[in-house]
């Protein structure tokens, strides 16, 4: 160990160096001093003699006393390695703390220069500072920083930085820095207490003190610095800082984010460039995902830390951050699927949302000072859970999810309590109502999906506690509509959970969930009432839940839909949508569209009546259920319905439709072990509605089930029984309150129950008495109802009088009831039509049931029955309502054998009337009632026959009647009359009592079937081949009725084939009715036949179908009156044949004009409509059954020949509607496995549609369109991939149709297969990769090649390009291989696909008052709108290094070859798009990119030109030094050598947007470009040119130190120039010569005179021209600033020069140069040359002519005045280098000062000098008696003073008087008092005229100068 140093030598060495500090008696001594012994002297504070370390204290007490108030530089960068030293300050605190205190004083004393090399010494092991010290050093830093200019971004410098701060070898102290920076961003000027101590948000009280030096106030407020602005300048020194390569974009973002945040009070500028700093660092930071994972968890776990500072979690007590940088930090994670995921971020979730809903808006009033700052914060956490909702895991929504979704509802509460009860009205009408109307509005939605996605835990659960609550807020009156909207779209985002896959419904939650939703509606009914339902109401919502969430056997469920049909009806603002919903829960088609059994875990996919059994979602309610619960009691309805009466608890609003329900549930369950029947009532939207009800009244197999049905129940003693009884009751009942629905429910009931249990009805009085009671005094409303729906009403009252009253019980009534409706009958009108059909239905159901004269007796049936012919024949009873009456009871009386011919001895006439009615008012019951009529005989005697052969003829002649109801009359009467009761339409209509039979002596009747062989020989033999249109449609019509009246006899049978063969005809008929009937006929004709029938039929209509001529079609004969076209439909225009319409017309008008072809062509024409026609008639009316039957037999025709499936497939597509409805329902009944059929013959069907699509016909092209689009959807891309290409062909080839129709359905086609291919390729969304890469190799080529975008037809064009773009947006990186085609066809396309009005405006737009500049701007923002710039940004997006390397070379090749403007701007764009977002890739290829867009830089449209521009300035970013000096010397090229201007325009555009988009290059290359830039920036020949290059010159320069910097360059650039062809570069840099003169100034060295001097000789040199004057004036501005570095030989020649110059010919050029001639004159003040400036103003003022009078420049003179003309600026000009050449000192003689006086006295005569030229004299004296040291003569003097005083006294200038007093006058008044005794008499004149011109005076300053004056003499 050595030996420790000796006191006193140390104390000796102190004390020589305090010696030599206390003599040093100036600050450079003291400074000097100190630099050299500071540092060693705090040295011995580490001496262990304490002598010593005193010593060394009071040294520096005593330099500390000698440095305070002296500015004394300390050696400051010594002091600091010494500081730092580990061996010196890091042993000795005491050296420490000194070094440091002179570190801090001396570091204010230096140059910013200086301070700079201290910051890699400072900020290397900043991190190893001693703690106590760390704060005092970072202060230091903070010092420093403002002064660090960062180097260009990008730059080697910059990139250098991370190691020249060591950063690499110390992350350590990087990090360090990194903390304190952050801390530095949360540090503002407001404080807080915390803990007593203080504080700022977001910082504990120690990282305050650090930051503050111990608190102080003085660190950021220093005295005599505005408040705030050193905290400002710090963190935008710190923020330029990090921005630089040092730091890395994560190590930026919490620091910038802060600053961007929390700054208050402070200068936007913080803001502003924390955030673009922040914005151009956070794609770097992987949040999500990325290479490295950790800093994305660093980074938002530090997030969370700062949004929880302060709060209990963290534990540490300090303040919180500010609310702004909360809602930034939330809005933020709201953006990071990470930051709501995972256990370690999830629980943060929940933290969040009670950190900000607990706040109240007392928390904080400096936070809360806007009132809607509150509200934004709030918002964005809602936004931010609805994040979390949709993006966080499963685990972790499961964990958090439930507490989230309860503190909303108490947020929600909360809310509701404090804006909605009144208690915040200062809230309130501050407008804070409506933020928190959108709050609550926010939390909804955010719970809805929450809820959605945890539908088992919070919604599917008994309690229910979500859908409650919701349901309560929607119930609440207060809330508004923008709640109650969000509520809404939560709940139906919720019904997504009813669907979900695997979800199995629970009956406990089912059952909950349905008293629920019962409960609510009721409420909301009674609250509303019927027809009142709100738009958005509870009922709606509830209808839906209801559909969703219950089965379709769940009653409440049931009740509740009726209760939103009742609710809507009536209302006059029509929920139609509430309605359909209702009804949609009604019907079980729209049940299983509504809950898709894919979806849905079930057991059976059928309907279900096993009730007891197992039941799942699609069972049918039962019936006994649904009656029990729609009749028990609801009392929340109590009061809803006003003071109607309630009919068994049930509103009367829904009465009816609940009968009508009940009805219809009755008779599905009938069915429901039929699946066949079950399938056709439940496959599609009416089979429920429309077809259940047609089965029942019409289909007799349907109405036997349900009276089986019935029957089960009546014997049955359980639930069944009693709701039957109680439906029965609620039928009658609402039918004896006239509620639609119920007296045909009610109807029903009594034909299908069994007779005993409708005898217990009858035998009640109390039911049977209302219905009498309403039918005889007519208790029921008519009103409103029009004339069929009252007529039907009345049959349905007397259908359920006659059912009961003939019943045994109602005996005793009977008679009573017969007598008061014939007193009724009597009284006319809708009375007698009444009692009429009463009696007739009354005397018919008695004979039905066998008991007519035991009833009434004879005579009282006979009193009736002559009731009733007397109402057809008696004259007295015009009405036709009461004929009618007596017709419809006739039938009832005929059919029955009541009557009798006995009867009709007292009805005389009785048949002809009957048969008047029918033919001469088309009465229709007349014509049924002939029919009956007829059963009256039975054919055996002659009398018999002929009455029946005159009612035969009768009805035949009906087919001359038009009215097609008729028809169908005549054919029911037909089958009556032939086949009696043997015809099943009597059976149908008439036997409507169950068990019963009708009399045998009427059944026996026609039993023979003589007459029924006799009408069939009539019409199949006869009338069938009749040509007469009339007659076909009838026999057409009576045929099928026959048919399927009569089918069962034997005699029908036997003709079987002949009715076949007549229906073929009648199938090629021209009138669709005629069609529809034959193919009804066919169908039953085929039921009937046998199997060799069946098959022939079947072979007839495919041949007619396929149209194929060879095979046996469905043919007709042909006559003269055969009708072949619609009249009208083919016009001849000629006056002999107006139109051609049968076969006669033809062969007429062929013999006419002398061209039998004519004849051929028009039948094939007709042949062509009538083949159509027939396909038309192929569905009608079941014609289907037909070929359904031959394809499902064994040993069926189609069986063996399935070749119609693809012809079938196509016509259900057919254009004609008749013809597509027709072939729908041949598919459906030939097809029951459609998928399985479509599967099967797949390819077949695609074979034949692709033949077919390109067929002649435009009707077959359109169908094959249609079906191709349908056939293709669904199906896996593997089954018709190989014949993609071909179906694209197909489909563009027809969207060029010339039909228009054509050109649609192909068009529909092409957007479903963009569709299907769009869907394909979207891989991200799941989709095969290897089906993508399949389509795209199919479907690039063509869509790129020409049958895409190069097709000829702009629709192809169009829809190529469409679907292009959609396979761009969605293919994603499976597209990457054809980018490169992709680019180049879309780039050409821009052009393309330009509305060529454009170009028309752009060719012709002086026509239109537009300038191109206009148009142009018009055409590049449609380029940048485009979609097709948007796809192209989309595929560049997807581009890689190999990608790249292929796009390059085909991108340069569109650059070069592009013709069009938006192309060549859509490459442009291009360029910038990969610089900007792809400068990686881009780099490599950026110098070939760039030498192609110099090609083609300079084009003919400016607005191209200067794309291409932008383009190469972006590119230049990347490209090397050479390639950009090649752009910068063709910038050069094109100013310098082309005269155009457009073309020197685009010199600048290129430089400037060099600088503007790669500023860091151009920087770098700034000496090749900005002495360009600087010359041509000199350019007068074009104003817009010099501009541009003037704005580059002026925003990359800093003034004239760049010209200095530059000088050599800039000058010889300009002297290479000066000898240049064009006169316009030659003049630019003579001028740039001279500014350059100018710029230098004063601080010119001689270096640079040697530099510039000879050029600008060079450039004065020459003849004058326009602008030469600058180059003069720059001349002489550099001789004046070189004055004392010239030398004599310079100083002769720049005074031949001038004097040269002022004497040149041009009078404007030399009027300039007299100027510069008296500068010049000036700046040689030891020159005499007066005589040589007065003989050129001699010359210059003489020698004016009247040519050159006309000669005029103009300018402005001093006070922006008037124009002067040139001989007064000679003039001017001329006094003023007078004036500057008067040297007084070298004249001995008063010569020279007379001339002087003379010239500024006596301008010359022509001269008319106004104030401003007088203004000039007085200068110009001013400057002459200012240099005047003696007084002159006294005449000379006086000469002078008169002149001056002339000018004083003028009146109208107050400028002129004050040039002339200030200057003059009181100049020669100072000579005056000179001039001795001689000059008496001059002073006193002086002073008369100066006390006079006082007097006078109105300005008080010159007054008081002219006061002066006199006082001075």
């Amino acid at each position: 160990m050595a030996d420790p140093p000796d006191e006193a030598r140390e104390l000796s060495l102190l004390n020589k160096v305090e010696l030599r500090i206390a003599l040093a008696d100036t600050e450079s001594k003291l400074q000097a001093l100190l630099k050299t012994y500071l540092s060693p002297v705090l040295l011995k504070l580490a001496s262990p003699h304490a002598a010593v370390r005193s010593k060394v204290i009071a040294m520096c007490q005593h330099v500390n006393t000698r440095i305070k108030s002296q500015p004394i530089q300390l050696p400051v960068e010594a002091l600091l390695k010494q500081f730092k030293d580990p061996e010196v300050g890091g042993k000795h605190p005491l050296i420490r703390n000194f070094d440091l205190m002179y570190i801090q004083q001396g570091i204010g004393r230096m140059e910013g220069k200086d301070r700079l090399a201290l910051l890699p010494v400072i900020v290397s092991g900043i991190s190893a500072t001693p703690e106590q010290h760390q704060s005092q050093v970072f202060n230091i830093l903070l010092e420093i920083l403002p002064h660090y200019v960062p180097p260009p971004r990008g730059t080697t410098e910059d990139t250098a930085l991370l190691k020249y701060f060591s950063f690499d070898t110390s992350p350590q102290d990087a990090e360090f820095l990194h903390n304190w920076f952050i801390k530095l961003m949360l540090l503002n000027s407001q404080t807080v207490q915390s803990s007593g101590q203080q504080t700022c948000r977001g910082l504990t009280p120690a990282e305050y003190s650090f930051l503050t030096l111990g608190g102080k106030k003085e660190t950021w407020n220093p005295s005599g610095c505005t408040a705030g602005e050193k905290l400002k300048t710090a963190k935008i020194a710190v923020l330029k800082f990090i921005s630089t390569g040092a730091w890395t974009d994560e190590k930026r973002y919490l620091p910038t984010l802060l600053a961007s945040a929390n700054s208050i009070n402070e200068d936007s500028k913080v803001v502003e460039l924390a955030d673009e700093i922040f914005k151009r660092s956070a794609p770097g930071v992987p949040l999500d995902g990325g290479a490295d994972s950790g800093v994305g968890k660093r980074l938002i776990n530090s997030l969370y830390q700062y949004l929880f500072l302060g709060e209990e979690e963290e534990g540490r007590g300090i303040p919180p951050v500010r609310w702004t940088l909360r809602r930034r930090i939330i809005t933020i994670l709201a953006k990071s699927k990470r930051a709501v995921s995972g256990e370690q971020f999830g629980r943060k979730v929940p933290l969040v949302l009670d950190l900000i809903l607990g706040r109240s808006i007392a928390d904080t009033i400096v936070d809360w000072a806007d009132p809607g700052l509150s509200g934004k914060l709030k918002k964005e956490t809602f936004l931010y859970i609805n994040w979390f909702s949709r993006m966080t895991d499963e685990s972790t929504i499961e964990t958090y999810g439930p507490g989230i979704v309860e503190r909303m509802r108490y947020f929600i509460a909360e809310e509701d309590n404090r804006v909605l009860g009144g208690s915040d009205t200062a809230f309130i009408l501050s407008g804070g109502f409506k933020g928190a109307e959108d709050l609550r509005g926010l939390a909804f939605e955010a719970m809805g999906l929450i809820c959605r996605r945890l539908f088992k835990t919070l919604i599917y659960e008994p309690e229910l506690a979500i859908l409650k609550f919701m349901f309560s807020t929607l119930r609440d009156q207060n809330t508004t509509a923008g709640v109650r909207k969000s509520v809404e779209e939560a709940l139906s985002s919720l019904l997504v959970g009813f669907s979900s896959s695997g979800m199995e419904h629970n009956e406990k939650v089912e059952d909950a969930m349905a008293e629920l939703l019962v409960e609510e509606v009721e409420d909301e009914v009674r609250t509303h009432g019927y027809g009142q339902a709100r738009k958005g109401g509870l009922t709606y919502v509830a209808t839906r839940f209801a559909n969703r969430g219950l089965g379709f056997a769940n009653v409440k469920g049931k009740w509740i839909c009726l209760l939103a049909i009742g609710t809507s009806s009536g209302s006059t603002g029509g929920r139609n949508e509430l309605v359909e919903e209702g009804h949609r829960g009604l019907d079980p088609y729209w049940y299983k569209m509504l809950n898709p059994k894919s979806q849905i875990v079930a057991d059976e996919d059928k309907m279900d009546v096993g009730v007891k059994l197992k039941k799942d979602r699609y069972s049918l309610p039962d019936f006994g259920e649904l009656i029990e619960y729609i009749t028990s009691s609801h009392p929340r309805l109590s009061g809803a319905h006003g003071n109607t009466d309630i009919l068994h608890n049930i509103p009367p609003a829904i009465y009816a439709n609940a009968v009508d329900y009940c009805r219809k549930i009755l008779i599905i369950q009938a069915i429901s072990s039929s699946p066949k029947l079950m399938e056709e009532f439940t496959s599609d939207s009416q089979s429920f509605t429309t077809k259940l009800d047609n089965a029942f009244t019409t289909d007799a197999i349907v109405r036997e089930q349900v009276a089986e049905l019935i029957s089960s129940y009546v014997h049955s003693s359980s639930l069944q029984h009693s709701a039957l009884a109680s439906f029965f009751t609620m039928a009658i009942d609402g039918m004896l309150l006239d509620i639609p629905n119920c007296a045909e429910a009610w109807v029903d009931l009594c034909e299908l129950a069994p007779q005993d249990f409708v005898a217990n009805w009858a035998g009640q009085p109390e039911r049977v008495d209302p219905l009498l009671m309403m039918i005889l005094d007519e208790a029921f409303s008519t009103s409103g109802a029009g004339r069929n729906r009252d007529l039907e009403k009345r049959n349905l009252l007397v259908k359920a009088l006659g059912s009961v009253l003939t019943h045994s019980a109602c005996d005793a009534n009977l008679h009573e009831v017969m007598e008061r409706l014939m007193n009724m009958s009597k009284e006319g009108g809708y009375k007698s039509y009444t009692a009429i059909t009463a009696i007739g239905y009354i005397l018919g159901r008695l004979a039905l049931r066998n008991r007519l004269e035991d009833a009434l007796g004879k005579e009282s049936v006979g009193k009736n029955v002559d009731v009733i012919l007397k109402s057809v024949l008696s004259p007295a009873s015009p009405d036709k309502i009461v004929i009618e009456a007596g017709l419809q009871a006739l039938g009832e009386i005929s059919v029955f054998g009541v009557l009798t011919v006995e009867h009709l001895q007292t009805a005389e006439g009785f048949l002809d009337k009957l048969k008047m009615l029918a033919s001469k008012l088309n009465m229709e019951k007349a014509i049924t009632g002939l029919g009956c009529f007829s059963l009256l005989y039975s054919g055996d005697k002659e009398e018999d026959q002929k009455v029946l052969d005159d009612i035969e003829e009768t009805l035949y002649a009906f087919h001359e009647n038009k009215q097609l109801e008729l028809s169908f009359a005549v054919g029911e009467a037909l089958s009556v009359l032939a086949a009696g009761w043997s015809s099943k339409p009597l059976a149908r209509r008439y036997l409507d009592i169950r068990g019963a039979i009708p009399p045998a002596k009427v059944v026996e009747k026609r039993k023979d079937g003589k007459l029924l062989k006799k009408v069939l020989s009539k019409i199949l033999d006869e009338f069938a081949k009749s040509t007469k249109p009339s007659l076909r449609r009838g026999v057409c019509v009576w045929l099928l009725s026959l048919v399927e009246g009569c089918g069962c006899m034997e005699e029908m049978s036997s003709r079987l084939q002949n009715a076949q063969a007549a229906f073929r005809g009648f199938l090629m008929d021209r009138e669709e009715f005629v069609q529809e009937t034959a193919s009804r006929g066919l169908t039953l004709v085929y039921e009937k036949g046998d199997k060799d029938m069946k098959d022939e039929l079947v072979r007839s209509l495919i041949a007619s179908f396929t149209g194929d001529t060879k095979a046996q079609t469905l043919a007709g004969q042909v006559s003269a009156d055969t009708q072949l076209f619609e009249p009208g439909a083919l016009q001849t225009g000629t006056s002999d044949h107006g139109s051609i319409s049968t076969y006669k017309d033809i062969m007429s008008l062929a013999s006419e004009v002398g061209d039998p072809s004519l004849i051929y062509r028009f039948m094939s024409l007709a042949r062509h409509n009538s083949l159509w026609a027939s396909r038309a008639s192929f569905g009608r009316y079941g014609l289907g059954t037909i070929l359904s039957s031959s394809s499902t037999s064994v040993d069926g025709y189609l069986t063996e020949n399935p070749k119609l499936y693809p012809k079938l497939y196509r016509y259900r597509f057919d254009p004609h509607p008749n013809v597509r409805k027709s072939m729908n329902d041949i598919w459906s009944a030939l097809v029951k496995d459609s998928q399985c059929i479509l599967d099967k013959f797949f390819a077949d069907i695609l074979q034949d549609l692709l033949k077919s699509i390109l067929d002649r016909e435009w009707r077959v092209r359109e169908a094959s369109c249609a079906a191709l689009a349908d056939l293709i959807q669904g199906k896996e891309i593997s089954k018709y991939a190989t014949y993609l290409e071909k179906i694209w062909g197909a489909a563009f080839k027809v969207m060029d149709d010339i039909k228009e129709s054509v050109r649609v359905a192909a068009l529909t086609l092409c957007r479903v297969l963009a569709s299907i291919m769009v869907r394909i390729v979207d891989v991200d969304s799941g989709a095969s990769q290897k089906d993508a890469d399949m389509v795209l190799a199919n479907l690039m080529p063509f869509l790129l090649g020409i049958q895409g975008l190069e097709a000829q037809a702009k629709e192809v064009q169009l829809f190529a390009l469409d679907t292009l773009m959609k396979l761009i947006k969605n293919a994603g990186k499976t597209l990457k291989r054809y980018i490169p085609d992709l680019i180049e066809k879309l780039l050409g396309l821009l052009s393309t696909l330009e509305p060529q009005a454009l170009n028309y405006l752009h060719l012709n737009a002086s026509k239109y008052n537009l300038t191109e500049e206009k148009i142009d701007a018009a055409r590049l923002s449609g380029v940048r709108s485009s979609p097709m710039m948007d796809a192209i940004e989309r595929c560049l997006d997807l581009v890689d290094e190999l990608t790249m390397a292929i796009l390059v070379p085909r991108l340069t090749y569109t650059i070069r070859k592009a013709v069009g403007m938006p192309s060549k701007v859509g490459c442009s764009r291009v360029m910038v798009t990969l610089v900007v977002r792809h400068s990686f890739l881009t780099k490599p290829h950026a110098d070939e990119l760039l030498k192609a867009v110099m090609g083609v830089i300079l084009d003919r449209n400016d607005a191209v030109s200067t794309s291409w521009a932008v383009a190469a300035g972006y590119l230049c970013r990347l490209c090397g030094q050479h390639k950009i000096l090649a752009l910068v010397d063709l910038a050069k090229e094109f100013w310098l050598e082309h005269e155009e201007e457009r073309a020197r325009t685009l010199s600048g555009e290129i430089v400037h947007d060099l600088s503007r988009h790669a500023a860091d290059k151009f920087n770098s290359l700034s000496s090749a470009i900005l002495p360009f830039i600087f010359m041509a920036k000199h350019d007068i020949s074009s104003t817009a040119v010099a501009s541009i290059f003037k704005n580059v010159w002026d925003e990359n320069t800093g003034g004239s130190g760049a010209i200095k910097l530059h000088l050599s360059e800039i000058v010889t650039l300009a002297q290479e120039n000066l000898g240049s062809n064009r006169w316009a570069v030659k003049q630019a840099a003579a001028i740039t010569l001279a500014d350059v003169c100018t710029s230098l100034g004063k601080d010119i060295t001689r270096d640079q005179a040697d530099v510039i001097y000879p050029a600008i000789v060079s450039a004065v040199e020459g003849k004058s021209w326009d602008g030469k004057e600058k180059v003069l004036e720059g001349y002489v501005e550099l001789v004046g600033s070189v004055q004392n570095i010239l030398d004599g030989k310079r100083n002769a020649e720049a005074k031949r020069i001038v004097i040269r110059e002022a004497k040149r010919n041009n009078k404007v050029y030399q009027a300039q140069a007299l100027k510069s001639l008296g500068k010049f004159a000036g700046y040689m003040e030891e020159v005499d040359f007066f005589n040589e400036v007065q003989e050129i103003v001699s010359i210059a003022l003489g020698e004016g002519d009247e040519e050159e009078q006309g000669d005029k420049m103009d300018i402005d003179d001093k006070g922006g005045g008037a124009v002067r003309s040139t001989k007064h600026t000679i003039y001017f000009h001329s006094l003023e280098a007078l004036g500057q050449a008067f040297r007084p000192k070298f004249y001995k003689s008063e010569d020279n000062l007379g001339r002087m006086i003379w010239y500024i006295t006596k301008p010359p005569s022509d001269l008319h000098l106004n104030y401003a030229g007088k203004v000039v004299q007085a200068e110009v004296m001013e400057n002459l008696t200012s240099r005047l040291t003696n007084p002159p003569k006294n005449a000379t003097v006086l000469k002078m003073w008169d002149f001056l005083v002339s000018l004083a006294s003028d009146r109208g200038s107050e400028e002129l008087r004050a040039k002339a007093v200030k200057g003059g006058v009181v100049n020669l008044a100072r000579l005056a008092k000179g001039m001795g005794e001689n000059g008496k008499d001059v002073k006193i004149k002086m002073k008369g005229d100066l006390a006079k011109m006082a007097g006078d005076e109105r300005s008080p300053s010159l007054r008081v100068a002219l006061e002066e004056a006199v006082k001075g003499l």
